[in-house]
């Protein structure tokens, strides 16, 4: 009897989930929401397009259209300028937090790098014309076939012309130095003037006398030398 050949059941594939592409008034929004609060923010400081799109529903094609004004009959402004707004939050986000890291103490690293050179072992001044050639067909890669009846300065020019080509140079990191800092008084000033709440920010205070009396021709004089002092 000959045996049935099995046929392999044609089951229906399932349908793929489709995204949305209908733009909503929400968008703007809850992108900087994304953005700026839940971070949502890659490696290199930018907005991660792929986590809003799953957050959003819609697809990475979708937000690259709403916010490229090249897209004329896609194109909604709002939803760049809260693009724009997002990357601006995200980059003083990091300034401030730099500051803040800068005022502290705190540790600088530094990365030490060094040329490594990878090459194949350097020929012994006692080898002969046969230890030669046996070091070039088997040390060499590829192997350098030389001719036996070769001289042996010409033997050694050949290989170390073959060793040059082979020698690799690569900058490699070899270590990390870390310094550590006490804080630097720049970036104190900069952060108790801008961090914080307003009222409990340190600013810096000039007193003044208001009176309700006019100024003097004698008091405006007064007044020119002083600001001619404080900027001298």
């Amino acid at each position: 009897m000959v045996a049935r050949k099995r046929t392999k059941s044609k089951r229906a594939k399932p349908a793929r989930k489709s995204t949305a592409t209908v733009y909503q008034e929400h968008f703007p929004a809850t992108l900087y929401m994304l953005v700026v609060e839940c971070g949502f923010v890659n490696r290199q400081g930018g907005i991660a397009w792929k986590k809003v799109a799953k957050a959003l529903h819609v697809s990475v094609g979708s937000l690259e259209n709403w916010r490229n004004p090249c897209k004329e009959d896609l194109y909604k402004p709002e939803f760049a300028q809260s693009v724009k707004e997002s990357l601006e939050a995200i980059d003083a986000g990091n300034v401030k937090r730099d500051a803040i890291t800068a005022a502290g103490r705190h540790f600088k690293h530094k990365a030490v790098r060094e040329i490594v050179v990878k090459s194949p072992m350097r020929v012994r001044a006692t080898y002969g014309r046969k230890e030669l050639v046996l070091y070039a067909a088997k040390m060499l890669k590829p192997p350098l076939i030389l001719d036996p009846r070769s001289t042996k300065p010409a033997m050694m020019l050949q290989i170390d012309m073959a060793i040059e080509k082979q020698t690799k140079r690569k900058l490699t990191k070899v270590r990390t130095e870390s310094q550590e800092c006490m804080g630097e008084s720049a970036a104190r000033a900069l952060v108790v003037a801008n961090v914080g709440p307003e009222d409990e920010r340190w600013v810096e205070k000039k007193e003044h006398k208001f009176t309700g009396d006019k100024l003097t021709d004698e008091d405006r004089e007064a007044i020119r030398k002083q600001l001619a002092e404080n900027q001298a």
